[in-house]
């Protein structure tokens, strides 16, 4: 009995394995050169795995998918090898889909950071290795070179971007017309000229109106690496993590606080703004929460450090207590909101949230926190984490044992409704925004909205979800009722915060440009 894959030497499935693995020429070298360069181009398309595993992840995957290639094409050895060389190719075409899907995805959010030469090169590249192919087979030049070089490169121009502010931008930013500039991000912005880039200390993150709105709240981070010895520099002016200004921007910015500052949380009953900060806080400390005047100017209240990076809060009113989450999603720390102290105990929490709404008059609310692979929440996977705040107890939406994908996801930016019991889910890795049902943990709907959206708002007023597309510097706004699409603003990029002001007249915007206003009377979009 033979066992084995057959396939016609004329059939498309036969054409798409030879393109992503071709049988490997029996001359030496270029066997050896066409591996060569597969492994360095599977480098590249998993070089994102190195912000999850360090360099060991993106190594050891090249080499697994570099294994898997060259078994894929090995010719023919006997029909014990052909079971192993057919489930090879299959795996080979899996491993060329899935980095074309990241070279697509990254490409989406990251293609204004990419160099005009690598646009051309990469190309040029893919049609070279058709024509050497053509003139003397037994060279190869494999897909994946191209395609992980692409992923690389947008990586890579994240990090140079990360920090630098671009005069294109803050140019077309003024062409905008319904987008009002409060603070820049640097006072000399306003001299920018076409084609130049500026390298800043600090920039916009997050942002907080005061009760009065007289004044907004705004943290800061620096960039992702350090300045480039070829990018002009500005005088620091946004010299903390925590930052007030005049809500029509009239003064310069007064800052205070270590490190990179996230999450912010306004407790009415103490008159209290408490905003958690991680990085270097001081030897030994890589997180802090804050506490602020909530109606007076900005000034230190309290402080509490922790050795891991504190990232976003909520608070419970029964018992007074702020719930801590950290980067390295291990625990939740709890502390009492009146002056910071520590109330127990941490409690087991393995969530890294992006974000984290809390209804405090039902005592429940949402991470924007999609657990996966690399952490399961109770062996699975899902969309988000729905939580009650005293005691904490989780429960996921969405879960993988109902929805299998939910492997595949990853989220940055969700919403909550308590009065609708609706809950909303900015899938970035799928690229989708889904539409769940509080309660049961159901996707009531999904769609298609691209990939790398970030913070969200809700407008029930307006019926109007906004989301911001992190990399590619726009904020979406979505028809609550039926998912399309209303409208688009360009804000500049990397924009992380997203709030509505008190008289919901106004979304202010944080980004690399500074902190903006979009108003959401007339003209809304």
């Amino acid at each position: 009995m033979k066992v084995g894959f057959r396939m016609g030497r004329d059939s498309l499935g036969r054409k798409v394995i030879d393109l992503v693995s071709p049988p490997l020429p029996v001359e030496r070298w270029p066997k050896t050169l066409a591996l060569l360069l597969f492994f360095i181009g599977a480098l590249g398309g998993f070089s994102w795995l190195k912000s999850i595993l360090d360099w060991p992840g993106p190594i050891a995957a090249a080499g697994l998918a570099t294994l898997i290639a060259a078994l894929a094409g090995m010719r023919r050895a006997g029909r014990s090898w052909r079971w192993t060389i057919g489930f090879a190719r299959l795996a080979c075409v899996s491993v060329h889909l899935l980095l074309l899907y990241v070279a697509v995805g990254l490409g989406w959010q990251l293609y204004w950071a990419t160099a005009a030469w690598v646009r051309w090169l990469l190309p040029l590249v893919v049609l070279a290795g058709l024509l050497i192919e053509r003139l003397r087979p037994s060279i190869r030049i494999p897909l994946a070179l191209p395609v992980g070089l692409w992923i690389l490169a947008c990586l890579l121009g994240w990090g140079r971007e990360d920090g630098r502010v671009r005069c294109d931008d803050y140019l077309r930013l003024q062409q905008e017309s319904l987008v009002q500039m409060i603070a820049p991000t640097h006072s000399e912005m306003k001299q920018c000229v076409p084609g130049r880039s500026l390298w800043v200390s600090r920039y916009p993150r997050r942002v907080w109106e005061a009760p009065d709105g007289g004044r907004l709240v705004f943290t800061t981070q620096p960039g992702m690496f350090e300045r480039l010895p070829d990018d002009p520099s500005l005088p620091e002016e946004l010299y903390g993590s925590v930052c007030e200004i005049p809500t029509d921007g009239s003064r310069t910015p007064r800052c205070l606080g270590q490190g990179r500052a996230e999450g912010m949380v306004e407790v009415e009953s103490l008159d209290r703004l408490i905003v958690a900060a991680w990085g270097d806080i001081a030897p030994g400390k890589r997180g802090a929460v804050y506490a602020f005047p909530r109606s007076g100017p900005l000034e230190l209240l309290g402080k509490a450090s922790f050795s891991e990076n504190s990232v976003v809060m909520y608070y419970e009113p029964d018992g007074d207590s702020i719930g801590v989450f950290f980067d390295e999603a291990m625990t939740m720390e709890r502390l009492r909101g009146s002056d910071l102290a520590r109330l127990s105990d941490p409690v087991e929490a393995p969530f890294d949230p992006g974000d984290v709404f809390y209804d405090p008059r039902r005592h429940e609310g949402i991470l924007c926190y999609s657990p996966g692979v690399l952490r399961p929440f109770n062996g699975r996977a899902a969309a988000l984490v729905a939580f009650r705040g005293n005691p904490f107890v989780a429960r996921a939406l969405a879960p993988s044992d109902e929805y299998s994908w939910m492997w595949l996801s990853l989220v940055w930016g969700c919403q909550f409704d308590p009065e609708a019991r609706k809950a909303y889910a900015a899938v970035t890795s799928l690229g989708l925004l889904l539409t769940l049902d509080y309660d049961t943990g159901r996707i009531l709907n999904y769609r298609f909205v691209g990939w790398g959206l970030r913070s969200m708002v809700l407008d029930t007023e307006r019926r109007r979800l906004y989301a911001a597309s992190f990399l590619r510097g726009e904020v979406l706004s979505f028809d609550l009722d039926t998912g399309a699409k209303a409208g688009s603003w360009f804000v500049g990029r990397f924009v992380r915060g997203l709030r509505i002001s008190r008289d919901s007249s106004s979304l202010f915007v944080a980004s690399s440009l500074g902190v903006l206003r979009i108003p959401l009377g007339k003209g809304l979009r």
